[in-house]
């Protein structure tokens, strides 16, 4: 990812090594459909991709497909919104996306896909002392900063001055000193995030507002596959969307407000056994239902044929 300056002297070089680095991904994309001429391009989300690298595809016959995975496509640079209609098909995590997407893009080529987990990462995965110290903890959240998620973990912090809470992420550091309290001040990826969600008691699951462009805030997010396939036990933000996924009490717990928050927090932490149940069932539920990427990719793979985009059968 190109780097955002906050320097006021290097943001004018800054936006043209950004612009020139856009320009080397899309020619440097453009010469491996030359090249290998797949059968498809897949995008994640797309931030640099120009709308001639969609042409580029047609005029091969490759099918281009974009998995977008945020609130909206208006917050994140001007390309997206520029090329997310000249995809083949886009698959969606936000299922209110695809109205806004048709409202506000006229596209029709666009549906839902949940987000999933990673077997290969998504484990349980300990550390032995003294490694465990650094990321034993009794609650923590993993994500990257907004303000609603700031003002939520505040109150906790708040209302329990005395338990151990960490929080993982990117753009942290730019909160007031009364939110520095276990604050790490990175983020989290990879295998060291499924180790953070191991040695955390409580996996908190905070969703992000509505953003410029999106009609709802998440409903939910990777990390409601990701804790549980960890086997973390998760405290989740209550929608009717998670319901859909985990069964409240019996596979993980919720909470509606900061104060439910805070509360259902002190509360858990006093039940060991129970959230251990929990996480198990919960990790069961992922694995039988078949919430992971390869069960997503099934279904994305199913969808585009049916859609007569693709051969099933050529893919398999």
């Amino acid at each position: 990812m190109l780097p955002y300056w906050r320097t006021g002297g290097l943001r004018a070089p800054a936006v043209v090594v950004r612009q020139l680095g856009v320009r080397e991904v899309n020619l440097s994309a453009k010469a491996a459909l030359r090249t290998f001429k797949p059968d498809m391009l897949f995008v994640y989300k797309g931030r640099s991709v120009r709308p001639g690298l969609m042409e580029e595809a047609r005029a091969l016959r490759i099918v281009s497909v974009n998995i977008f995975p945020d609130v909206s496509a208006f917050v994140h640079g001007k390309l997206i919104p520029k090329a997310l209609p000249r995809y083949d098909w886009v698959f969606t995590t936000k299922r209110f996306a695809i109205n806004d997407f048709k409202a506000q893009l006229g596209m029709d080529n666009c549906s839902f896909l949940a987000h999933g987990y990673d077997p290969d990462i998504h484990r349980q995965q300990h550390v032995s002392s003294p490694l465990a110290g650094a990321y034993d903890c009794e609650a923590s959240f993993i994500g990257t900063w907004s303000p609603k998620k700031a003002a939520y973990l505040q109150h906790l912090l708040d209302a329990l001055p005395k338990r151990n809470i960490r929080v993982w992420g990117e753009q942290w550091n730019q909160l007031p000193a009364s939110l520095s309290r276990g604050i790490e001040g990175r983020g989290a990826v990879s295998s060291e995030y499924a180790v953070a969600i191991s040695h955390s008691s409580i996996n908190i699951a905070l969703l992000s507002e509505t953003r410029p462009g999106s009609s709802s805030g998440d409903q939910t997010t990777s990390r409601t596959f990701h804790i549980p396939a960890t086997g973390g036990f998760m405290l989740h933000e209550r929608t009717d969307e998670v319901l859909e996924y985990f069964d409240e009490g019996h596979e993980i717990e919720c909470f509606g407000s900061p104060e439910e928050l805070a509360f259902q927090t002190d509360r858990l932490l006093s039940m060991p056994d129970h959230c251990r149940r929990l996480a198990d069932a919960a990790r069961q539920r992922s694995i039988q239902q078949g919430y992971s990427i390869q069960d997503r990719a099934h279904s994305l793979l199913e969808h585009l044929s049916s859609l007569g985009l693709v051969d099933r059968r050529r893919l398999t």
